[in-house]
């Protein structure tokens, strides 16, 4: 399965309009069961060229912050 590369401009862009960190979370959630826990994951795989800010739990206010 090929990588899609416009993840990471997704993931950025809902941060940059307002998404909340568990909002996040809640639609990799949702995909997992949908589309299959393969393509759920693929969120991470491609997460590992980024800062780890996804990955590490903090308040929606200090989400707001990280740039």
């Amino acid at each position: 399965m090929k990588e899609d590369s416009s993840l990471k401009f997704h993931l950025q862009n809902a941060k940059d309009h307002g998404v909340t960190q568990k909002e996040i979370a809640a639609v990799i959630t949702h995909v997992g069961f949908y589309a299959g826990w393969p393509k759920a994951w693929a969120v991470e795989v491609s997460g590992e060229e980024t800062s780890n800010e996804w990955c590490e739990a903090v308040s929606d206010e200090e989400y707001g912050k990280l740039k």
